[in-house]
């Protein structure tokens, strides 16, 4: 069935298969292999976003799938999400719908509510909800026809957050706790998708492109003014590059690398009007959804960031 069928008729809690009927390359090719998982999976659908029309842009509706959780002794480190528009040219099945009775805790973020998670039974629900802190989730169960949400809307706890960072006795907790929320949930994105000739994927690229720089230079603790992040479209038949420019680093995403995997160049630079700079040095697009992973190949290929001094004191060593 079509992406447009699964945003229609789909209820929030669902288990979707996508696959893009490709026969699955053998396992010793495995960036073959790697790049027909990224198109053929299944998920959880988690939520529904209508189409949006701005003055500058507009967006079809979409829908996400949550994968699943990384993470160890209990504690969810990333949460593996991909967002797909109605105007994929994958193909979608229902493998399971939730469970007549099943209740949903359910979170509302701007216009649509989000899954956070489908528990077998209120008691369940309760039970995980006092146990997750989370602003403005609610309950709502599972019934042969679609439900309203129930009048029972849990009272949320104290932030915990908030409550860390007002402790003084425990120095250093909440910033590591704001810095693994920061990658806590990254949605994916599927890279290798060519944006030749796909105004709709592009979009989507320099979209998240820009974003995932951002949460670089943050990673990097790159002081305010002293890089900027920029946009080139190029022409149709290309994808166009995303640059995080730095006073001493030029990093730059873009689709041409495709048939190695490479789409992220690294050098060093001496300022932000040198555009040749030094050696050239290329990683995998994919590490746009591990920003730890790609803070430290920058660190160590240009020295720039949080531990450039300890970077600069090994390479003199």
């Amino acid at each position: 069935m079509s992406a447009h069928i699964i945003y229609d008729t789909a209820p929030l809690g669902s288990v979707v298969r996508y696959f893009d009927s490709t026969p699955k390359p053998p396992d010793r090719f495995r960036k073959k292999l790697s790049a027909w998982k990224s198109r053929n999976s299944s998920g959880r659908l988690v939520k529904k976003e209508p189409p949006r029309d701005r003055p500058t842009y507009s967006s079809p509706a979409c829908f996400t799938l949550h994968e699943g959780d990384f993470g160890q002794s209990g504690t969810v480190v990333i949460s593996v999400r991909r967002t797909y528009s109605v105007e994929t040219d994958l193909r979608f099945e229902i493998v399971q719908r939730p469970a007549i009775g099943s209740v949903r805790v359910l979170q509302l973020l701007g216009d649509s509510p989000e899954l956070l998670h489908l528990a077998g039974n209120r008691e369940s629900a309760e039970r995980w909800l006092a146990n997750n802190q989370y602003s403005q989730a609610y309950l709502e169960e599972v019934t042969p026809t679609k439900s309203a949400p129930t009048s029972s809307k849990a009272a949320r706890p104290p932030d915990i957050l908030t409550h860390i960072e007002a402790t003084d006795d425990k120095p250093g907790i909440a910033s590591a706790i704001a810095g693994l929320s920061r990658f806590m949930e990254i949605d994916m994105f599927d890279w290798t998708r060519s944006c030749s000739y796909d105004e709709h994927q592009k979009r989507r690229f320099h979209t998240t492109a820009r974003s995932r720089l951002k949460k670089l230079a943050a990673e990097l603790d790159l002081p305010s003014g002293s890089y900027e992040v920029r946009s080139n479209r190029a022409g149709i038949a290309v994808s166009g590059e995303v640059t995080l420019h730095h006073d001493s680093a030029y990093i730059q995403v873009g689709q041409f690398g495709m048939s190695s995997g490479h789409g992220i160049l690294i050098r060093t630079c001496k300022g932000r009007k040198d555009y040749t700079g030094g050696a050239n040095h290329f990683v995998a697009l994919t590490m746009l959804d591990d920003i730890p992973a790609l803070a430290a190949a920058v660190r160590a290929i240009t020295g720039v960031g949080r531990d450039a001094p300890q970077t600069a004191a090994r390479r003199a060593a």
